[in-house]
Protein backbone atom coordinates (compact mmCIF):
# COMPACT_ATOMS: atom_id res chain seq x y z
CA UNK A 1 0.00 0.00 0.00
CA UNK A 2 1.06 3.76 -0.53
CA UNK A 3 0.57 7.01 1.02
CA UNK A 4 1.56 10.27 0.31
CA UNK A 5 1.62 13.07 3.79
CA UNK A 6 2.65 16.23 4.71
CA UNK A 7 4.63 17.41 7.05
CA UNK A 8 2.39 17.50 9.86
CA UNK A 9 1.43 13.52 8.87
CA UNK A 10 -1.92 14.24 7.57
CA UNK A 11 -2.59 11.61 4.80
CA UNK A 12 -2.59 13.53 1.27
CA UNK A 13 -3.42 10.28 -1.26
CA UNK A 14 -3.63 6.52 -0.58
CA UNK A 15 -4.15 3.68 -3.00
CA UNK A 16 -6.56 0.92 -2.61
CA UNK A 17 -3.72 -1.67 -1.30
CA UNK A 18 -3.55 0.40 2.20
CA UNK A 19 -6.89 0.40 2.54
CA UNK A 20 -7.30 -2.95 2.77
CA UNK A 21 -4.40 -3.41 4.64
CA UNK A 22 -5.94 -1.22 7.04
CA UNK A 23 -9.25 -1.89 7.54
CA UNK A 24 -10.40 1.98 6.70
CA UNK A 25 -12.14 3.68 3.03
CA UNK A 26 -10.03 6.65 1.39
CA UNK A 27 -12.37 9.09 3.05
CA UNK A 28 -11.05 7.51 6.81
CA UNK A 29 -8.03 7.80 5.60
CA UNK A 30 -8.08 11.57 4.23
CA UNK A 31 -9.76 12.62 7.16
CA UNK A 32 -7.52 11.52 9.83
CA UNK A 33 -9.42 8.61 11.35
CA UNK A 34 -6.01 6.20 11.46
CA UNK A 35 -4.91 8.66 13.71
CA UNK A 36 -5.89 8.00 17.35
CA UNK A 37 -4.69 4.15 16.46
CA UNK A 38 -1.74 2.57 18.22
CA UNK A 39 1.53 1.03 16.03
CA UNK A 40 3.06 -1.27 18.65
CA UNK A 41 6.55 -2.94 18.11
CA UNK A 42 7.66 -6.64 18.07
CA UNK A 43 8.42 -6.68 21.34
CA UNK A 44 5.09 -5.37 22.29
CA UNK A 45 5.90 -1.46 23.86
CA UNK A 46 4.11 0.78 21.56
CA UNK A 47 5.78 2.79 19.44
CA UNK A 48 6.34 6.63 19.44
CA UNK A 49 5.23 9.07 16.69
CA UNK A 50 8.82 10.28 16.77
CA UNK A 51 9.73 6.68 15.69
CA UNK A 52 7.93 6.08 12.63
CA UNK A 53 9.71 5.94 9.42
CA UNK A 54 7.96 8.84 7.96
CA UNK A 55 8.92 11.41 10.83
CA UNK A 56 12.57 9.86 10.65
CA UNK A 57 12.69 10.24 6.60
CA UNK A 58 11.50 13.95 7.06
CA UNK A 59 13.67 14.51 9.65
CA UNK A 60 16.58 12.89 8.05
CA UNK A 61 15.70 14.41 4.73
CA UNK A 62 16.46 11.14 3.13
CA UNK A 63 14.60 7.65 3.61
CA UNK A 64 13.83 5.03 5.88
CA UNK A 65 14.01 1.66 4.51
CA UNK A 66 12.24 -1.81 6.37
CA UNK A 67 10.88 -0.62 9.42
CA UNK A 68 8.65 -3.69 11.09
CA UNK A 69 6.05 -2.04 13.06
CA UNK A 70 2.57 -3.09 14.03
CA UNK A 71 -0.98 -1.83 13.19
CA UNK A 72 -3.88 -2.30 15.88
CA UNK A 73 -7.06 -2.46 13.56
CA UNK A 74 -10.58 -1.22 15.08
CA UNK A 75 -11.26 -4.99 16.12
CA UNK A 76 -8.14 -5.39 18.26
CA UNK A 77 -6.76 -7.56 15.51
CA UNK A 78 -2.56 -6.54 14.85
CA UNK A 79 -1.64 -5.87 11.46
CA UNK A 80 2.48 -6.51 11.05
CA UNK A 81 4.05 -4.35 8.08
CA UNK A 82 7.41 -3.81 6.80
CA UNK A 83 7.49 0.24 6.02
CA UNK A 84 9.57 2.38 4.13
CA UNK A 85 9.42 6.06 3.93
CA UNK A 86 11.30 8.52 1.27
CA UNK A 87 11.29 12.38 1.89
CA UNK A 88 10.28 14.07 -1.31
CA UNK A 89 12.80 16.97 -2.30
CA UNK A 90 11.91 20.66 -3.08
CA UNK A 91 7.89 19.15 -1.96
CA UNK A 92 7.65 21.63 1.58
CA UNK A 93 7.75 18.24 3.71
CA UNK A 94 5.84 15.35 1.77
CA UNK A 95 6.89 11.60 2.00
CA UNK A 96 6.08 8.49 0.44
CA UNK A 97 5.16 6.03 2.62
CA UNK A 98 5.13 2.06 1.19
CA UNK A 99 3.56 0.02 3.52
CA UNK A 100 3.98 -4.01 3.28
CA UNK A 101 0.99 -6.82 4.93
CA UNK A 102 3.96 -8.89 6.60
CA UNK A 103 1.43 -10.41 8.97
CA UNK A 104 1.56 -13.72 7.89
CA UNK A 105 4.87 -14.29 7.43
CA UNK A 106 5.39 -13.13 10.82
CA UNK A 107 3.17 -15.79 12.24
CA UNK A 108 5.39 -18.56 10.34
CA UNK A 109 8.16 -16.67 11.87
CA UNK A 110 7.01 -17.14 14.92
CA UNK A 111 5.87 -21.07 14.18
CA UNK A 112 9.44 -21.58 13.42
CA UNK A 113 10.41 -19.69 16.23
CA UNK A 114 8.59 -21.76 18.63
CA UNK A 115 9.65 -25.25 17.04
CA UNK A 116 13.67 -24.02 17.09
CA UNK A 117 12.79 -23.09 21.30
CA UNK A 118 10.99 -26.65 21.43
CA UNK A 119 13.57 -28.58 19.06
CA UNK A 120 16.35 -26.92 21.75
CA UNK A 121 14.94 -27.12 24.99
CA UNK A 122 13.98 -31.17 24.64
CA UNK A 123 15.63 -33.42 26.68
CA UNK A 124 15.67 -35.48 23.64
CA UNK A 125 18.82 -35.33 20.91
CA UNK A 126 17.55 -33.67 17.56
CA UNK A 127 19.98 -33.52 14.98
CA UNK A 128 20.04 -32.67 11.23
CA UNK A 129 22.46 -34.04 8.78
CA UNK A 130 22.94 -34.53 5.29
CA UNK A 131 22.57 -36.96 3.15
CA UNK A 132 26.75 -37.87 3.36
CA UNK A 133 26.07 -38.13 7.07
CA UNK A 134 27.83 -35.00 7.92
CA UNK A 135 26.07 -33.16 11.04
CA UNK A 136 24.48 -29.57 10.55
CA UNK A 137 22.28 -29.18 13.78
CA UNK A 138 22.69 -30.38 17.50
CA UNK A 139 20.34 -29.47 20.00
CA UNK A 140 21.08 -28.84 23.62
CA UNK A 141 19.48 -32.22 24.35
CA UNK A 142 22.06 -33.92 22.02
CA UNK A 143 24.32 -32.13 24.43
CA UNK A 144 23.50 -33.65 27.13
CA UNK A 145 22.95 -37.62 25.83
CA UNK A 146 26.21 -37.54 23.40
CA UNK A 147 28.35 -35.21 25.70
CA UNK A 148 29.58 -33.03 22.86
CA UNK A 149 28.72 -29.23 22.58
CA UNK A 150 27.78 -28.24 19.13
CA UNK A 151 30.69 -26.71 18.18
CA UNK A 152 32.62 -29.59 18.54
CA UNK A 153 30.21 -32.20 16.78
CA UNK A 154 29.19 -29.76 13.73
CA UNK A 155 30.79 -30.82 10.32
CA UNK A 156 31.34 -34.43 11.72
CA UNK A 157 30.28 -37.32 10.28
CA UNK A 158 27.46 -39.33 11.81
CA UNK A 159 29.48 -42.05 12.40
CA UNK A 160 31.53 -40.58 15.28
CA UNK A 161 28.65 -41.84 17.33
CA UNK A 162 28.16 -45.60 16.28
CA UNK A 163 29.84 -48.22 18.51
CA UNK A 164 32.67 -49.92 16.83
CA UNK A 165 30.16 -53.91 16.68
CA UNK A 166 27.35 -51.31 14.64
CA UNK A 167 29.60 -49.69 12.54
CA UNK A 168 27.33 -49.22 9.01
CA UNK A 169 24.44 -49.62 10.67
CA UNK A 170 23.44 -45.87 10.04
CA UNK A 171 23.96 -45.90 6.40
CA UNK A 172 21.49 -49.02 6.20
CA UNK A 173 19.17 -46.56 7.89
CA UNK A 174 19.82 -43.81 5.83
CA UNK A 175 19.75 -46.22 2.66
CA UNK A 176 15.70 -47.18 3.89
CA UNK A 177 15.20 -43.22 4.65
CA UNK A 178 15.90 -42.51 0.64
CA UNK A 179 13.74 -45.61 -0.26
CA UNK A 180 11.04 -43.78 1.46
CA UNK A 181 10.51 -45.66 4.44
CA UNK A 182 10.25 -44.46 8.13
CA UNK A 183 12.15 -45.85 11.02
CA UNK A 184 10.07 -45.02 14.24
CA UNK A 185 11.53 -46.08 17.97
CA UNK A 186 14.11 -48.07 16.87
CA UNK A 187 16.01 -49.33 19.56
CA UNK A 188 19.85 -49.53 18.97
CA UNK A 189 23.18 -48.35 20.96
CA UNK A 190 25.45 -45.53 20.88
CA UNK A 191 28.45 -44.10 21.71
CA UNK A 192 29.17 -41.22 23.47
CA UNK A 193 32.07 -38.78 23.69
CA UNK A 194 33.74 -40.25 27.31
CA UNK A 195 33.08 -44.01 24.99
CA UNK A 196 30.24 -45.06 26.97
CA UNK A 197 27.93 -47.20 25.41
CA UNK A 198 24.30 -45.89 26.23
CA UNK A 199 20.71 -47.48 24.97
CA UNK A 200 18.46 -45.12 22.58
CA UNK A 201 15.37 -45.08 20.52
CA UNK A 202 15.85 -43.20 17.59
CA UNK A 203 13.31 -41.82 15.04
CA UNK A 204 14.88 -41.06 11.41
CA UNK A 205 12.47 -38.72 9.33
CA UNK A 206 13.42 -37.59 5.93
CA UNK A 207 14.07 -33.56 5.32
CA UNK A 208 12.46 -32.05 1.73
CA UNK A 209 13.50 -28.89 0.51
CA UNK A 210 10.59 -26.37 -1.55
CA UNK A 211 10.50 -28.60 -4.80
CA UNK A 212 10.22 -32.00 -2.58
CA UNK A 213 13.75 -32.89 -3.16
CA UNK A 214 15.69 -35.18 -0.13
CA UNK A 215 17.92 -32.99 1.30
CA UNK A 216 18.93 -34.43 4.78
CA UNK A 217 17.93 -36.64 7.44
CA UNK A 218 16.29 -35.71 10.75
CA UNK A 219 17.43 -37.68 13.69
CA UNK A 220 15.71 -37.80 17.48
CA UNK A 221 17.22 -39.86 20.02
CA UNK A 222 16.36 -40.62 23.44
CA UNK A 223 18.21 -42.39 25.90
CA UNK A 224 16.94 -45.40 27.73
CA UNK A 225 19.17 -46.73 29.50
CA UNK A 226 17.85 -46.59 32.53
CA UNK A 227 14.71 -47.73 31.09
CA UNK A 228 16.43 -50.72 29.69
CA UNK A 229 18.32 -51.09 32.84
CA UNK A 230 15.08 -51.18 34.95
CA UNK A 231 13.49 -53.90 32.68
CA UNK A 232 16.48 -56.06 32.44
CA UNK A 233 16.45 -56.12 36.61
CA UNK A 234 12.47 -56.55 36.39
CA UNK A 235 13.39 -59.52 34.21
CA UNK A 236 16.18 -60.71 36.70
CA UNK A 237 13.42 -60.21 39.57
CA UNK A 238 10.70 -62.28 37.69
CA UNK A 239 13.07 -64.77 36.59
CA UNK A 240 13.76 -65.19 40.24
CA UNK A 241 10.65 -64.84 41.25
CA UNK A 242 9.43 -67.78 39.26
CA UNK A 243 12.50 -69.97 40.19
CA UNK A 244 11.71 -69.57 43.71
CA UNK A 245 8.15 -69.50 43.29
CA UNK A 246 8.08 -72.64 41.29
CA UNK A 247 9.88 -74.88 43.96
CA UNK A 248 8.42 -73.37 46.42
CA UNK A 249 5.76 -75.79 49.20
CA UNK A 250 3.95 -72.89 49.05
CA UNK A 251 0.83 -72.13 47.17
CA UNK A 252 1.42 -69.36 45.00
CA UNK A 253 -1.07 -67.75 42.88
CA UNK A 254 -1.41 -63.50 41.44
CA UNK A 255 -4.53 -62.33 40.04
CA UNK A 256 -5.74 -58.80 38.23
CA UNK A 257 -8.19 -56.91 39.33
CA UNK A 258 -11.06 -58.84 38.08
CA UNK A 259 -9.71 -61.77 40.04
CA UNK A 260 -8.32 -63.20 37.26
CA UNK A 261 -5.55 -65.90 37.23
CA UNK A 262 -1.87 -64.32 36.00
CA UNK A 263 0.00 -66.95 37.25
CA UNK A 264 -0.05 -70.04 39.50
CA UNK A 265 2.84 -72.22 40.70
CA UNK A 266 3.23 -75.74 40.32
CA UNK A 267 1.73 -76.31 44.40
CA UNK A 268 -1.15 -74.35 43.47
CA UNK A 269 -2.16 -76.41 40.25
CA UNK A 270 -1.16 -79.55 41.77
CA UNK A 271 -3.74 -78.81 45.10
CA UNK A 272 -6.67 -77.53 42.99
CA UNK A 273 -5.86 -80.44 39.91
CA UNK A 274 -5.58 -77.81 37.22
CA UNK A 275 -2.83 -76.89 34.46
CA UNK A 276 -1.53 -73.86 33.79
CA UNK A 277 -3.91 -73.68 30.55
CA UNK A 278 -6.82 -74.29 32.50
CA UNK A 279 -6.28 -71.63 35.43
CA UNK A 280 -4.23 -68.71 34.08
CA UNK A 281 -7.05 -66.06 32.37
CA UNK A 282 -9.84 -67.68 34.31
CA UNK A 283 -11.65 -66.84 37.56
CA UNK A 284 -12.25 -69.13 40.55
CA UNK A 285 -15.67 -68.85 39.44
CA UNK A 286 -15.36 -69.85 36.11
CA UNK A 287 -12.99 -72.62 37.70
CA UNK A 288 -15.73 -74.16 39.52
CA UNK A 289 -15.11 -72.63 42.70
CA UNK A 290 -17.90 -72.55 45.45
CA UNK A 291 -20.00 -69.80 44.93
CA UNK A 292 -19.69 -68.42 48.94
CA UNK A 293 -15.67 -69.11 48.87
CA UNK A 294 -15.53 -67.40 45.56
CA UNK A 295 -17.47 -64.04 47.76
CA UNK A 296 -15.10 -64.46 50.65
CA UNK A 297 -11.91 -64.12 47.99
CA UNK A 298 -13.45 -61.76 45.98
CA UNK A 299 -14.04 -59.40 48.86
CA UNK A 300 -10.62 -59.57 50.61
CA UNK A 301 -9.23 -58.81 47.32
CA UNK A 302 -11.64 -56.09 46.31
CA UNK A 303 -10.27 -54.82 49.68
CA UNK A 304 -6.56 -54.76 48.84
CA UNK A 305 -7.00 -53.11 45.58
CA UNK A 306 -8.62 -50.21 47.49
CA UNK A 307 -6.85 -49.52 50.23
CA UNK A 308 -3.08 -51.09 48.65
CA UNK A 309 -2.63 -52.74 52.47
CA UNK A 310 -1.61 -56.75 52.51
CA UNK A 311 -3.85 -59.68 54.57
CA UNK A 312 -3.63 -62.32 56.24
CA UNK A 313 -6.04 -65.30 56.90
CA UNK A 314 -6.65 -68.74 57.80
CA UNK A 315 -8.64 -70.87 55.58
CA UNK A 316 -9.79 -74.60 55.50
CA UNK A 317 -9.99 -76.33 52.43
CA UNK A 318 -11.68 -79.64 51.68
CA UNK A 319 -9.74 -81.65 48.47
CA UNK A 320 -11.70 -83.99 45.83
CA UNK A 321 -10.56 -86.55 47.79
CA UNK A 322 -11.84 -85.59 50.78
CA UNK A 323 -8.98 -84.63 52.25
CA UNK A 324 -9.04 -81.92 54.91
CA UNK A 325 -6.24 -78.41 54.72
CA UNK A 326 -5.74 -75.70 56.53
CA UNK A 327 -3.55 -72.72 55.30
CA UNK A 328 -2.32 -69.78 56.53
CA UNK A 329 -2.55 -66.95 53.37
CA UNK A 330 -1.19 -63.59 53.20
CA UNK A 331 -2.60 -61.53 50.33
CA UNK A 332 -0.26 -58.56 49.10
CA UNK A 333 -0.61 -55.55 46.88
CA UNK A 334 1.77 -55.12 43.42
CA UNK A 335 1.78 -51.58 42.62
CA UNK A 336 2.74 -50.37 38.65
CA UNK A 337 3.47 -46.41 39.06
CA UNK A 338 2.01 -46.09 42.38
CA UNK A 339 -1.28 -48.02 42.04
CA UNK A 340 -2.07 -51.26 42.61
CA UNK A 341 -2.53 -53.58 39.47
CA UNK A 342 -2.36 -57.06 40.69
CA UNK A 343 -2.19 -59.01 44.40
CA UNK A 344 0.09 -61.85 45.07
CA UNK A 345 -1.60 -64.72 47.26
CA UNK A 346 0.88 -66.91 48.79
CA UNK A 347 -0.59 -70.05 51.26
CA UNK A 348 1.29 -72.00 53.54
CA UNK A 349 0.31 -75.62 54.46
CA UNK A 350 -0.51 -75.56 58.37
CA UNK A 351 -2.44 -78.47 58.36
CA UNK A 352 0.27 -80.38 60.63
CA UNK A 353 0.39 -77.79 63.20
CA UNK A 354 -3.18 -77.15 63.31
CA UNK A 355 -3.74 -81.00 63.88
CA UNK A 356 -0.63 -80.47 66.91
CA UNK A 357 -2.51 -77.58 68.21
CA UNK A 358 -5.58 -79.39 68.61
CA UNK A 359 -4.00 -82.35 69.87
CA UNK A 360 -2.42 -80.15 72.39
CA UNK A 361 -5.66 -78.40 73.48
CA UNK A 362 -7.01 -81.99 74.02
CA UNK A 363 -4.06 -82.83 76.03
CA UNK A 364 -4.70 -79.55 78.27
CA UNK A 365 -8.66 -80.38 78.69
CA UNK A 366 -7.20 -84.27 79.68
CA UNK A 367 -4.26 -82.32 82.67
CA UNK A 368 -6.93 -79.84 83.64
CA UNK A 369 -9.88 -82.15 84.15
CA UNK A 370 -7.22 -84.75 85.54
CA UNK A 371 -5.97 -81.81 88.25
CA UNK A 372 -9.95 -81.24 88.97
CA UNK A 373 -10.09 -85.01 89.62
CA UNK A 374 -7.30 -84.72 91.80
CA UNK A 375 -8.81 -81.62 93.92
CA UNK A 376 -11.83 -83.47 94.06
CA UNK A 377 -10.28 -86.05 95.26
CA UNK A 378 -7.99 -84.37 97.56
CA UNK A 379 -11.11 -82.45 99.39
CA UNK A 380 -12.90 -85.33 99.63
CA UNK A 381 -9.90 -86.61 101.93
CA UNK A 382 -10.45 -83.40 103.80
CA UNK A 383 -13.82 -84.39 104.45
CA UNK A 384 -13.17 -87.66 105.32
CA UNK A 385 -10.45 -86.56 108.15
CA UNK A 386 -12.47 -84.12 109.16
CA UNK A 387 -15.86 -86.48 109.96
CA UNK A 388 -12.63 -88.89 111.45
CA UNK A 389 -12.09 -86.11 114.00
CA UNK A 390 -15.24 -85.35 114.90
CA UNK A 391 -15.91 -88.51 116.12
CA UNK A 392 -13.41 -87.55 119.09
CA UNK A 393 -15.49 -85.08 120.28
CA UNK A 394 -19.28 -85.57 122.36
CA UNK A 395 -19.84 -81.99 122.51
CA UNK A 396 -22.67 -80.82 119.85
CA UNK A 397 -21.18 -77.31 119.00
CA UNK A 398 -17.90 -78.81 117.98
CA UNK A 399 -19.34 -81.45 116.45
CA UNK A 400 -21.76 -78.77 114.34
CA UNK A 401 -18.56 -76.95 113.62
CA UNK A 402 -16.90 -80.21 112.16
CA UNK A 403 -20.07 -80.73 110.10
CA UNK A 404 -20.28 -77.11 108.50
CA UNK A 405 -16.86 -77.36 107.74
CA UNK A 406 -17.40 -80.67 105.83
CA UNK A 407 -20.35 -78.87 104.03
CA UNK A 408 -17.85 -76.27 102.63
CA UNK A 409 -15.17 -78.99 101.56
CA UNK A 410 -18.13 -80.50 99.93
CA UNK A 411 -19.60 -77.53 97.83
CA UNK A 412 -16.21 -77.16 96.54
CA UNK A 413 -15.39 -80.47 95.84
CA UNK A 414 -18.65 -80.90 93.78
CA UNK A 415 -17.37 -77.92 91.78
CA UNK A 416 -14.14 -79.79 90.55
CA UNK A 417 -16.30 -83.38 89.96
CA UNK A 418 -18.73 -81.52 87.51
CA UNK A 419 -15.53 -79.50 86.16
CA UNK A 420 -13.71 -83.20 85.76
CA UNK A 421 -16.82 -84.79 84.06
CA UNK A 422 -18.36 -82.11 81.68
CA UNK A 423 -17.70 -81.41 78.27
CA UNK A 424 -16.03 -77.97 79.86
CA UNK A 425 -12.46 -77.55 81.30
CA UNK A 426 -13.17 -73.97 83.11
CA UNK A 427 -17.44 -73.09 83.34
CA UNK A 428 -19.75 -75.43 84.45
CA UNK A 429 -23.99 -75.62 84.55
CA UNK A 430 -24.37 -74.15 87.90
CA UNK A 431 -28.08 -75.18 87.76
CA UNK A 432 -26.63 -78.90 87.79
CA UNK A 433 -24.10 -78.48 90.37
CA UNK A 434 -27.08 -76.55 92.55
CA UNK A 435 -29.30 -79.83 92.55
CA UNK A 436 -26.30 -81.61 93.61
CA UNK A 437 -25.28 -79.73 96.62
CA UNK A 438 -28.98 -79.34 97.92
CA UNK A 439 -29.56 -82.84 98.00
CA UNK A 440 -26.02 -83.49 99.87
CA UNK A 441 -27.20 -80.79 102.24
CA UNK A 442 -30.10 -82.43 103.07
CA UNK A 443 -28.39 -85.75 103.78
CA UNK A 444 -26.13 -84.14 105.33
CA UNK A 445 -28.52 -82.98 108.05
CA UNK A 446 -30.75 -85.64 107.75
CA UNK A 447 -33.79 -84.08 107.06
CA UNK A 448 -36.77 -85.82 105.15
CA UNK A 449 -38.33 -84.34 102.21
CA UNK A 450 -42.28 -84.88 103.88
CA UNK A 451 -41.02 -82.13 106.71
CA UNK A 452 -39.24 -79.40 104.87
CA UNK A 453 -38.88 -79.22 100.91
CA UNK A 454 -36.96 -77.55 98.43
CA UNK A 455 -37.52 -75.80 95.57
CA UNK A 456 -35.34 -75.46 92.75
CA UNK A 457 -35.99 -72.76 89.88
CA UNK A 458 -32.59 -72.78 88.17
CA UNK A 459 -32.68 -71.42 84.75
CA UNK A 460 -29.24 -73.17 82.88
CA UNK A 461 -26.74 -70.30 83.36
CA UNK A 462 -22.85 -71.31 83.01
CA UNK A 463 -20.53 -70.04 85.24
CA UNK A 464 -16.55 -70.17 85.60
CA UNK A 465 -14.50 -71.35 88.60
CA UNK A 466 -13.65 -68.10 89.94
CA UNK A 467 -17.45 -67.26 90.33
CA UNK A 468 -18.61 -70.85 90.83
CA UNK A 469 -16.58 -71.97 93.94
CA UNK A 470 -17.63 -68.63 95.89
CA UNK A 471 -21.27 -68.84 94.77
CA UNK A 472 -21.43 -72.58 95.92
CA UNK A 473 -20.00 -71.49 99.24
CA UNK A 474 -22.90 -69.05 99.77
CA UNK A 475 -25.52 -71.36 98.73
CA UNK A 476 -23.92 -73.79 100.93
CA UNK A 477 -23.92 -71.14 104.15
CA UNK A 478 -27.70 -69.99 103.34
CA UNK A 479 -28.86 -73.72 102.65
CA UNK A 480 -27.20 -74.67 105.95
CA UNK A 481 -27.93 -71.62 108.21
CA UNK A 482 -31.71 -72.21 107.20
CA UNK A 483 -31.66 -75.71 107.60
CA UNK A 484 -30.68 -75.20 111.47
CA UNK A 485 -32.40 -72.02 112.40
CA UNK A 486 -35.70 -71.23 110.05
CA UNK A 487 -37.58 -74.44 111.03
CA UNK A 488 -37.60 -74.88 114.92
CA UNK A 489 -38.70 -77.84 117.21
CA UNK A 490 -39.83 -79.72 113.72
CA UNK A 491 -41.64 -76.86 111.98
CA UNK A 492 -42.38 -77.90 107.95
CA UNK A 493 -41.34 -75.70 105.56
CA UNK A 494 -40.21 -74.95 102.25
CA UNK A 495 -36.69 -73.56 100.88
CA UNK A 496 -37.00 -71.81 97.55
CA UNK A 497 -33.65 -71.16 95.31
CA UNK A 498 -34.01 -69.32 92.51
CA UNK A 499 -31.42 -68.59 89.88
CA UNK A 500 -31.59 -66.81 86.50
CA UNK A 501 -30.70 -63.63 84.15
CA UNK A 502 -31.55 -60.23 86.20
CA UNK A 503 -33.57 -59.95 82.95
CA UNK A 504 -35.59 -62.98 83.35
CA UNK A 505 -35.86 -62.26 87.14
CA UNK A 506 -37.00 -58.60 86.82
CA UNK A 507 -39.93 -59.58 83.87
CA UNK A 508 -41.11 -62.33 86.31
CA UNK A 509 -41.10 -60.35 89.54
CA UNK A 510 -41.02 -56.71 88.22
CA UNK A 511 -38.17 -55.94 90.46
CA UNK A 512 -34.89 -54.19 89.98
CA UNK A 513 -31.59 -54.59 92.28
CA UNK A 514 -31.65 -53.98 95.35
CA UNK A 515 -28.73 -51.03 95.25
CA UNK A 516 -29.22 -49.63 92.13
CA UNK A 517 -25.74 -47.74 92.46
CA UNK A 518 -24.40 -51.46 92.10
CA UNK A 519 -26.49 -52.11 88.94
CA UNK A 520 -25.17 -48.95 87.21
CA UNK A 521 -21.75 -49.60 87.82
CA UNK A 522 -21.40 -52.91 87.33
CA UNK A 523 -23.94 -54.06 85.11
CA UNK A 524 -24.98 -57.80 86.60
CA UNK A 525 -26.05 -60.22 84.74
CA UNK A 526 -27.67 -62.49 87.13
CA UNK A 527 -29.53 -63.41 90.35
CA UNK A 528 -29.37 -66.03 93.16
CA UNK A 529 -32.12 -66.05 95.30
CA UNK A 530 -32.19 -68.26 98.85
CA UNK A 531 -35.87 -67.94 100.11
CA UNK A 532 -37.48 -69.69 102.96
CA UNK A 533 -41.02 -69.16 104.83
CA UNK A 534 -39.43 -70.07 108.22
CA UNK A 535 -39.24 -67.90 111.51
CA UNK A 536 -37.29 -65.18 109.52
CA UNK A 537 -33.97 -63.28 110.80
CA UNK A 538 -34.82 -60.92 113.95
CA UNK A 539 -35.09 -57.15 113.13
CA UNK A 540 -32.44 -56.62 115.59
CA UNK A 541 -29.56 -58.63 113.91
CA UNK A 542 -27.91 -57.01 110.61
CA UNK A 543 -26.95 -59.77 108.97
CA UNK A 544 -24.20 -57.75 106.96
CA UNK A 545 -22.19 -57.39 110.73
CA UNK A 546 -23.09 -60.60 112.21
CA UNK A 547 -21.24 -62.49 114.18
CA UNK A 548 -22.49 -65.78 112.72
CA UNK A 549 -18.88 -67.20 110.70
CA UNK A 550 -21.45 -68.24 107.91
CA UNK A 551 -22.85 -64.84 107.51
CA UNK A 552 -19.16 -63.31 107.61
CA UNK A 553 -18.48 -65.97 104.80
CA UNK A 554 -21.78 -65.14 103.01
CA UNK A 555 -20.72 -60.61 103.37
CA UNK A 556 -16.90 -61.58 102.32
CA UNK A 557 -17.78 -63.94 99.13
CA UNK A 558 -20.47 -61.71 97.94
CA UNK A 559 -17.66 -58.93 97.73
CA UNK A 560 -15.22 -61.16 96.51
CA UNK A 561 -17.19 -61.86 93.06
CA UNK A 562 -18.17 -57.95 92.75
CA UNK A 563 -21.59 -58.58 93.66
CA UNK A 564 -24.21 -57.39 96.08
CA UNK A 565 -26.32 -58.53 98.31
CA UNK A 566 -30.37 -57.81 99.80
CA UNK A 567 -32.47 -58.92 102.49
CA UNK A 568 -36.20 -59.22 102.76
CA UNK A 569 -37.79 -60.31 106.12
CA UNK A 570 -41.48 -60.85 105.50
CA UNK A 571 -42.86 -64.06 105.18
CA UNK A 572 -39.20 -65.58 106.45
CA UNK A 573 -36.04 -64.84 104.82
CA UNK A 574 -35.07 -64.00 101.23
CA UNK A 575 -31.55 -63.35 100.24
CA UNK A 576 -30.64 -62.08 96.91
CA UNK A 577 -27.22 -61.82 95.23
CA UNK A 578 -26.60 -60.01 92.41
CA UNK A 579 -23.68 -60.80 90.22
CA UNK A 580 -21.90 -61.31 86.66
CA UNK A 581 -20.00 -64.00 85.25
CA UNK A 582 -16.65 -62.55 84.82
CA UNK A 583 -16.32 -63.05 81.22
CA UNK A 584 -18.85 -60.12 80.84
Amino acid sequence: GVSITDNGRNILDVNTALESILGLSRSDLLNGKHGNRKYPRSNGTEMQAEEFPSVRALKEKGSIQSSEMGIIKEDGSIVWTDVSAIALPFSDGQVVITTKDITESKKAEEKLQTLANAVESSDDAILTRSLDGIITSWNRGAEQIYGYFAEEILGKNISILEPENLKGEIKQFDERIKQGERIRHHETLRLKKDSTIIDISITLSPVFDASGKLVAISTVSRDITERKRAEEALIRSENKFRTLAENSPDLIARFDRQTIHLYANHAYLELYGHSQEEIIGKTNSELGMDPEKVKFWEKHYKDIFTTGKPETMEFQYTSPQGKEYYFNTRIVPEFVDGKVSSVLAISRDITERKMAEEAMEKMEKIRIKEIHHRIKNNLQVISSLLSLEAERFSDTKMLEAFRESQNRVTSMALIHEELYKGAEIDTLDFAAYLRKLTADLFGSYNIRKDNISVRLDLEQVYLEMDIAIPLGIIVNELVSNALKHAFPAGRGGEIHINLCKTGTFASRYDISCPNPYYTEKNNFNYILTVADNGKGIPEEIDFQNADSLGLQLVNILVEQIDGCIGLKRNHGTELSIWFSDTET
